[in-house]
């Protein structure tokens, strides 16, 4: 523990961190400020306090559109466009036929009596929603990931960058201090996690007032996801989630990812003892990784881009769309809670052998 603390200190001695985080605040909260959605704020917090008011928390008139949902047309609108084949048809087809099953339940349910906003053809629930979900938390996420992954490259490249690498790893038992680093990093991350998503979405609902929706279901008979490939199709999840729960199952999944980059990097640090080329190199290998994947995606390389719809940069693109279908983003059902897991195994095996790696390799 006490190597632990001694590692946390010099992080939280280290003015840039701090800096970064009330920048990012800052910067969040005048991009809120400063959106086109504000003008609709009035309107809508009338809305959300009318509905808590009230106590009416669905409305009838909204229409049941479950009964008529037919997930066969998007899966087939997406194999054709991504020109699908053999196990890749398979699986995208069997993804739609179990939403099928979860339309038939929300039909019985009445989910998409729900009022999650409204607007005329719920075009105030899209806005609003892509405007938290996708702008401002993805957004939130990137800025999350680079605060715990520069904390973490940070105290990995520490000893290099004081020149006293041949002192600290002299022996196996100075090595060992690499685990306390880790735990360091991972928790420092946590911390920022928590102080940039907090202080932001402290800001936004203080202008927000969801006072009448933390109930609503999500997949709101008003609520659809605009997609090209696929087509305008409703926003189904593939268990039912209040507005409430959907934004905590969406910080606690970003959070695991926020972890699983962190971990990236600390790979990359593990086997680059240079903080600088470290840094470099993570970040070129995210911008190589979302290159490619539209790369494959418009010569219309759909193994290829299957493949890369499980890496954890796809999974951030697509955080808004997170427990839906996915689109052609997803393959499978959950297809964001798998990719977390997969990333999680394949990470510890790999910082299982840049670890042994690093404890064998001469630092003189």
């Amino acid at each position: 523990m006490r190597i632990l603390r001694f590692e946390l200190r010099k992080l939280v001695q280290a003015p840039m961190f701090w800096i970064f985080i009330a920048l990012s605040i800052a910067f969040n909260a005048f991009y809120i400020n400063a959106n086109l959605m504000m003008q609709h704020r009035r309107h809508f917090n009338t809305l959300s306090r009318e509905v808590a008011i009230s106590g009416e928390y669905t409305d009838p008139e909204i229409g049941n559109i479950f009964e008529y949902y037919r997930g066969e047309i998007f899966a087939e609108n997406i194999i054709n466009a991504m020109e699908l084949t053999g196990i890749a048809e398979w699986l995208m087809r069997a993804k739609y036929e179990r939403l099928d099953l979860v339309a038939a339940e929300f039909a019985e349910q009445n989910v998409s009596y729900y009022i999650y906003a409204g607007g005329e053809w719920g075009r105030d629930t899209v806005d609003l929603h892509l405007f938290l979900f996708r702008d401002i938390m993805r957004m939130v996420f990137a800025q999350v990931i680079i605060f715990a992954a520069l904390a973490l490259l940070y105290l990995l490249g520490h000893e290099r960058q004081n020149k006293t690498e041949s002192v600290v790893y002299h022996t196996k038992v100075g090595r060992k201090i690499m685990r306390h680093k880790y735990a360091a990093g991972l928790l420092f991350g946590a911390v920022g996690f928590a102080m940039i998503t907090g202080g932001t979405l402290a800001t936004f609902f203080s202008l927000w007032d969801f006072s009448g929706f933390w109930r609503a279901n999500v997949s709101s008979g008003n609520h659809y996801i605009v997609d090209f490939v696929s087509g305008t199709r409703p926003f189904i999840t593939w268990q039912s989630f209040t507005v409430a729960e959907f934004l905590t199952a969406t910080l606690i999944l970003g959070f695991f990812l926020t972890m699983v980059f962190t971990g990236i990097a600390g790979v990359i640090g593990l086997l680059f003892r240079n903080t600088y080329l470290a840094a470099s190199i993570f970040g070129l290998s995210l911008f190589t990784t979302f290159f490619l994947f539209v790369l494959f995606q418009n010569i219309g390389a759909s193994t290829l881009f299957i493949i890369f719809i499980f890496s954890p940069v796809m999974l951030w693109f697509g955080s808004f769309q997170w427990f839906t279908d996915m689109g052609n983003m997803g393959i499978v059902p959950w297809h964001e809670t798998w990719t977390i897991v997969f990333n999680l195994v394949l990470l510890a095996i790999s910082t299982a052998i840049a670890g042994r790696r690093f404890s064998r390799k001469d630092m003189v």
